[in-house]
């Protein structure tokens, strides 16, 4: 998912998570995205950007407000990976 317009936090790490997160604006879209990428073994990224979220019924992580995204970046750092995992399953804002 790499087609955004803009990328307004670079990608910030959470080794304790296996993964790192990025916030974006997607112009064609209108929408505001908190996305996030696997950390591999070796510690890199595998530079596949997805929402969290999106599964069949469940929302993403999209959002008409940039206030509303950030909401959802800033608190990653302060969630649990189980907590993690349900959101990359099932969607932050449902």
């Amino acid at each position: 998912m790499d087609n955004v317009d803009e990328i307004l936090e670079d990608p910030t790490r959470h080794e304790d998570k296996g993964l790192a997160t990025r916030l974006t604006y997607d112009g064609e879209r209108g929408k505001y995205r908190v996305e996030y990428s696997l950390l591999l073994k070796d510690g890199s990224l595998d530079g596949d950007w997805s929402v969290f979220g999106g599964s069949v019924g469940c929302p993403t992580s999209e959002y008409d407000a940039e206030e509303d995204a950030r909401r959802l970046y800033d608190k990653i750092p302060e969630v649990g990976k189980t907590e993690i995992i349900h959101q990359i399953r099932k969607g932050e804002n449902q």
